[in-house]
């Protein structure tokens, strides 16, 4: 498959932008090298290591024809790519290698864009759609729901939100419901499928068969179940 990739923390909505001829074999290069903790990008490799990777998702952005990979990957990296080190999909840098200074210049300046990037940022429904799509029938970790508990102790609930559970729960009986045999001919109830099996000295197995309509009578008799409430 040809297209763009992201690699998107869910939690947040960060994301890394990638283009790649073979989608899932990326993927699988990608994962192996964040699991072994060797991963070119460093801040990836730091977020990975940090929260843990029940907390990524790998998403297909969109999937295009070869002389379009560049274009769609830089049109995706403007969109949003924070933990890109490159805003360029050409990669004008690749087999540069940086001096000491000038890789602490350039980690200084993207801790400061850390920072701010992403500071009062909204998610796009485009963006929200694939998160969701890729977390569908996903289970989470513990560790990831212990941190969403974490983060939601405390958090007031948005206006009207506490009208409506208490809307919901109006109505709502405490009554217990419980399941009853009775015997068609007599019109007698029974409260359980023994009790009405002792009460025609027969085997309950027998009677639950009938029940089930394997057999035609049970003990001479027809039953049936009913429910029954009680307050």
């Amino acid at each position: 498959m040809l297209g763009i990739y992201a690699i998107i923390h869910t939690p947040t909505g960060r994301r890394y932008v990638g283009q790649s001829i073979r989608i899932k074999t990326r993927f699988r290069e990608h994962r192996k090298a964040l699991r072994t903790g060797t991963h070119y990008n460093a801040k990836l490799q730091r977020a990975w290591t940090a929260h843990g990777e029940a907390e990524f998702a790998f998403v297909v952005l969109e999937e295009c024809v070869l002389e379009l990979l560049t274009e769609r990957e830089q049109a995706h990296i403007d969109q949003q790519a924070y933990f890109n080190t490159s805003l360029c999909a050409e990669s004008p840098m690749r087999g540069q290698h940086h001096t000491q200074e000038t890789r602490a210049k350039m980690r200084k300046a993207w801790d400061t864009r850390d920072r701010h990037v992403n500071k009062g940022a909204v998610r796009s429904a485009e963006t929200r759609a694939q998160i969701s799509a890729a977390l569908k029938g996903r289970p989470l970790s513990a560790d990831t729901k212990a941190k969403m508990s974490a983060t939601r102790k405390g958090k007031a609930l948005p206006p009207g939100t506490g009208a409506k559970i208490s809307a919901g729960k109006l109505g709502v009986s405490n009554t217990k419901v419980r399941k009853a045999v009775r015997c068609i001919e007599s019109g007698q109830v029974f409260e359980s499928l023994k009790a009405t099996a002792e009460h025609f000295k027969g085997d309950d197995g027998h009677l639950s068969k009938h029940l089930k309509g394997r057999t035609p009578t049970f003990r001479g008799h027809t039953f049936e179940f009913v429910t029954l409430t009680n307050p």
